[in-house]
């Protein structure tokens, strides 16, 4: 398989006058496994979060068997149309809760942030992550950054651009982490972006978001730079 990156606003099932419809046809193309999580979901936002994050891995599944790379961009009604009816996913879990199939060969990382969910799938070790950008006091996470990640926030002429620059890093962090399957905490003091062997995929991102994926051959050699 090659890398492949799938994007969807999933704000339909919040905001459309037939949210409530569109929500149950979603629901009914998921697993039951990602059906109960989303259901348990404490809020409409976090539903509707969970259920596309699920809408995009059935989809990614659907298509393990095509051969092309390609990022797909989805709407949830065209997202729901293209789906035929919905896979069991055999999911185990890493020690830090990374998830991967139990049954499959391929790797895939989700991630969601205001009304868009993210996948990437690969044959390799990947991550993904999207943040809607806010502002926020940024001083407190900054220093437990990397030198030069730091000199790089300094540098930043307005405090936009520093926002900008901030959450840019902070997605690449947590995407390493998650490509890793060790979380963000434990990567925080480093500089994904001097890491050479490291893919960088590209992809456009929705304005008002930072987002990455990041991919590698294999990841013991990053987890051993930790020790």
């Amino acid at each position: 398989m090659q890398d492949r990156i799938y994007l969807l606003d999933y704000s339909e099932l919040r905001e459309a006058v037939d949210a409530q419809m569109l929500m149950q046809q979603a629901l009914e193309k998921l697993d039951a496994q990602r059906r109960q999580k989303a259901m348990r979901a404490r809020d409409s936002s976090a539903r509707a979060s969970c259920v596309g994050a699920g809408l995009l891995l059935q989809k990614a599944v659907a298509e393990q068997n095509l051969s092309s790379a390609f990022f797909r961009y989805f709407k949830v009604r065209d997202l729901i149309a293209s789906l035929e009816h919905p896979r069991d996913l055999h999911l185990v879990f890493g020690p830090n809760g990374k998830p991967e199939f139990a049954d499959r060969a391929f790797r895939f990382s989700l991630s969601h942030s205001g009304d868009y969910a993210l996948c990437a799938v690969s044959d390799h070790p990947v991550g993904a992550d999207i943040e809607r950008i806010r502002t926020r006091n940024m001083r407190a996470g900054e220093r437990y950054f990397a030198a030069s990640e730091r000199k790089r926030l300094a540098a930043c002429a307005t405090e936009e651009e520093r926002q900008d620059l901030f959450h840019c890093l902070w997605t690449r962090k947590e995407a390493f982490g998650k490509m890793l399957g060790v979380g963000v905490l434990a990567v925080l003091d480093r500089d994904p972006s001097v890491e050479n062997e490291l893919k960088w995929l590209e992809f456009p991102i929705p304005e008002g978001y930072a987002a990455c994926v990041c991919q590698c051959s294999e990841t013991a050699r990053f987890l051993q730079k930790q020790e």
